[in-house]
């Protein structure tokens, strides 16, 4: 009989101080790094999934998203840490709505793009919406409107650690 693996240990965000881009999500042995879901993800700009922007446009807010999204992706990952996944998609669920979420959990400014990487990064089933820039979560629902519920601030930023 195999013993059972170890539980793993509370996920944790870590920022290389010197490198924006190499922000690594480590949760259930799953790590991801936020550079790997953008050149994965080509068509992912700050304003989320491609959707019919002019080349020029799509090129700045990609660029926005290549640029500011790091820390972004570090305030809607925090967020996403413990959360439950559901394989089916929560209706009426978007990456947008997350991304308000987070917003006012972490009291800081993120993009769609950049949560719908930190989704990616999470592990967390997503499914594009023709015609959106968005995607659809595989979150559970309870869990989102509890979380939506929460005080500014409400989440512990014990979660979050900055190798120096």
């Amino acid at each position: 009989m195999r013993s059972p693996s170890p539980r793993p240990q509370p996920a944790q965000l870590f920022r290389n101080a010197s490198d924006d881009a190499c922000i690594v999500l480590e949760e259930c042995g799953q790590a991801l790094l936020f550079a790997e879901v953008l050149a994965a993800h080509p068509d992912l700009s700050a304003a989320g999934y491609r959707t019919g922007e002019t080349p020029e446009a799509f090129t700045a807010l990609r660029q926005a998203l290549v640029d500011r999204g790091a820390h972004q992706f570090d305030a809607a990952a925090a967020v996403l840490l413990g959360a439950p996944r559901r394989h089916r998609m929560a209706e009426g669920r978007t990456s947008n709505g997350l991304r308000y979420i987070a917003e006012h959990l972490t009291g800081r400014p993120v993009s769609d793009g950049a949560t719908i990487a930190a989704l990616i990064a999470c592990g967390v089933p997503v499914k594009r919406t023709p015609g959106s820039p968005h995607v659809e979560i595989g979150l559970s629902a309870s869990w989102l409107h509890r979380q939506a519920a929460m005080p500014r601030g409400g989440r512990p930023a014990t979660v979050i650690s900055r190798r120096e």
